[in-house]
């Protein structure tokens, strides 16, 4: 990826609510730190950079409005 692609704003981001999480399930989006100068997450490690949940039909799981993902990254969500 191109390293050190920031976002601004951040990208609001959604994907296919595969795990079938039930709608309004609250979430958070991390990202994997790739450089050891990035200022988003620990080189190596994760930070978490948004909140979010589950549509209300069930079908994706969105960033919360005004958060989002603030750079290009190799991201995760897990369950709040």
């Amino acid at each position: 990826t191109p390293l050190d692609t920031e976002l601004c704003p951040h990208a609001k981001l959604s994907v296919p609510n595969t795990p079938g999480w039930p709608a309004g399930t609250e979430v958070e989006f991390w990202i994997h730190g790739l450089d050891p100068g990035e200022e988003w997450a620990p080189y190596a490690g994760w930070a978490k950079v948004s909140g979010g949940a589950v549509s209300a039909d069930g079908k994706s799981v969105v960033t919360s409005d005004g958060e989002g993902i603030p750079v290009l990254s190799t991201f995760g969500i897990k369950k709040k």
